[in-house]
């Protein structure tokens, strides 16, 4: 008997109820494993903002990276230890 990777053991048949997408869900355009790559790292943005929202009531811009070796990297603004006077970021922007 030989083995399966993880993936191919939990993998539904092609066409089964259960993976039957809507015709034109964006889900049947592209390959089934970047769908779940997508899948999860939007999962992850959305953590990330929930658990900075309910932290500080809101959150700063950040970005997900994900590396060549598959691992995802969060990438986030770094507020100023102290906020600057409204006048003085002004007189810079001018």
């Amino acid at each position: 008997m030989s083995e399966l990777p993880a993936e191919a053991a939990t993998e539904k048949p092609a066409g089964s109820a259960e993976t039957a997408e809507p015709a034109g869900s964006w889900r049947s355009s592209v390959p089934d494993a970047s769908a779940t790559d997508l899948e999860n790292l939007l999962g992850t943005g959305v953590g990330a903002a929930q658990e900075q929202l309910e932290r500080n009531g809101g959150f700063l811009p950040f970005a997900l990276v994900v590396q060549n070796d598959g691992e995802v990297r969060l990438v986030a603004v770094t507020p100023p230890t102290r906020p600057r006077a409204p006048t003085r970021t002004l007189t810079r922007i001018r």
